[in-house]
This record gives structure tokens, C-alpha cells and sequence, in this order.
């Protein structure tokens, strides 16, 4: 399946004192692994002194040596986000096939970072699923709403269900 993936960059005044922010439609529990670190500057300082014939003259100056420690390029960030849309494949195969099956009433409009799914079973019954991206075939969070007895009979459904599994 084809699926567009945007990234944004944010780069602000500050840079690179104040680091980039990195923005995408991934699952919530991956975007700390984005983040765009800020630049990490080494300086040092040396202090030099000139020393003359007379007696007491010298001249002191402070020299500053700069260097960049650590930065990761547009380039990299790009790699870094394409590998991580490579680990998501099956968790966006499995919301399509949900949005595609069922009546999802929750998110009106899902992206790509949406882990949940509202889904109108009946009249009067909603069931709420959360997929772990990280395993999203594994059996989801799930979550009846509505009158008792009918979400009663869901519930022993499905513990049904899961005793044949």
C-alpha cells in the first residue's frame, strides 16, 4: 500500500542553541526517538602569555578553541525517519483494515499516530481497541461502552472467544 509520511522541521531563531523540533505522524511512543538534538559545542579556553625584555611587561590573552561534538544532518534525521516508518508497516495495515471494516466512530478523521479505535458494535454498544504499534497482530486493549447487559454478553463473547485460542 502507498502511504504518504510528512516530516516536519522546526528550526527555531535560537539554533543551535535551542534544538530543532522534529514533528511526524508516528505512534506517540516513537517520536522521542526522533528528536533532532541540538548542537553540541566544546570550547575551551587557553590562556597565552607574551612576555617582553622590560621587567613586568607581559601581555596575556585568552585564545578560544571551538568544536562541534555532536550533530545529526537533515539527512541523517530523513534515515532515521524512513527506518522508522519501515517498523510501523503492519500496525498501519491493521488501522486500515479496522477503518476499512468497521464503523469507526473515534477518531471522526484517524493519522498515522492514532493507536485506538472507537467502533460501533450495535445501537447501543461501542467498543474502544488499543493496537500496540509494536505488536499490532498481539491482542489489543479492549474496552466495552454501553448498557450493562449488553456489554455483559459481549465480554463473556469474547472471554469465549480467547478460552479456544
Amino acid at each position: 500500500m502507498n502511504r504518504k509520511h510528512i516530516l516536519r522541521f522546526n528550526i527555531p531563531p535560537l539554533y543551535p542553541q535551542v534544538g530543532v523540533k522534529v514533528g511526524a505522524e508516528l505512534p506517540s511512543v516513537m517520536m522521542e526517538s526522533l528528536s533532532w538534538p541540538k548542537v553540541i559545542y566544546l570550547l575551551t579556553y587557553t590562556r597565552v602569555w607574551w612576555w617582553q625584555l622590560s621587567l613586568f611587561n607581559y601581555l596575556s590573552i585568552w585564545v578560544l578553541h571551538f568544536s562541534i561534538l555532536s550533530f545529526q544532518s537533515l539527512v541523517e534525521s530523513y534515515e532515521k525517519f524512513r527506518g522508522e516508518i519501515g517498523k510501523y508497516v503492519k500496525f498501519w495495515d491493521v488501522m486500515d483494515e479496522l477503518d476499512e471494516q468497521t464503523r469507526v466512530i473515534d477518531p471522526i478523521q484517524p493519522n498515522r499516530s492514532d493507536c485506538y479505535r472507537r467502533i460501533l458494535m450495535n445501537q447501543s454498544v461501542v467498543v474502544q481497541l488499543k493496537v500496540n504499534p509494536l505488536n499490532p497482530r498481539g491482542f489489543p486493549e479492549i474496552q466495552f461502552s454501553g448498557p450493562e447487559r449488553n456489554v455483559r454478553e459481549l465480554e463473556a463473547i469474547l472471554d469465549q472467544d480467547c478460552k479456544v485460542c
